[in-house]
């Protein structure tokens, strides 16, 4: 994160110091750090603060587990959805069974079944994964068409082939 500041500084410097066609930085460069940080430490505050409702409620730890694997915009996501509904245990309770059934599962299951997803809390994350499942769908579809394309020619192609070797054969 300091990194990320001291970028942010030295590519205003720049900037400033030589030719004014150079691009700006963006204004949000200057307050990420800030943000970021703030929002690291709510929702540390508020994983390590959770009250499960039963006991074998596992929310705290499933979220901490994303926030530990995930990287860059997924990982400011979560850490902005957890910071939204940090005052809502049923909320964050959902938004961990909404990551089990919409990710963990499906990357578990065998045979290529898709269980039943919980929805998300926030709607436009729910439509973006809806949006990459049918797409995923959609060329796995187009990959196996183009198999099966391959192969008819393949086969139609040595008929020709045998028939084209005799005859030449034969001049």
């Amino acid at each position: 994160m300091t990194i990320h500041w001291q970028a942010c500084q030295k590519s205003r410097r720049t900037r400033d110091d030589l030719d004014h066609s150079l691009p700006r930085p963006s204004p949000l460069c200057l307050q990420a750090p800030i943000i970021k940080q703030n929002t690291i430490d709510v929702v540390n505050n508020v994983l390590s603060g959770y009250q499960p409702i039963h006991a074998s409620d596992d929310t705290a730890k499933v979220l901490r587990a994303f926030i530990d694997h995930l990287s860059g915009l997924g990982l400011s996501t979560l850490q902005s959805e957890i910071f939204v509904l940090a005052s809502d245990p049923c909320q964050l309770r959902q938004l961990r069974n909404f990551l089990v059934d919409a990710i963990l599962e499906p990357m578990a299951a065998a045979g290529g079944k898709q269980p039943p997803v919980t929805p998300s809390p926030n709607q436009s994350a729910a439509l973006a994964i809806e949006l990459v499942m049918t797409r995923a769908g959609q060329m796995s579809a187009s990959a196996e068409m183009g198999t099966d394309v391959l192969s008819r020619a393949s086969s139609t192609r040595r008929p020709i082939k045998r028939c084209l070797q005799a005859n030449v054969g034969a001049l």
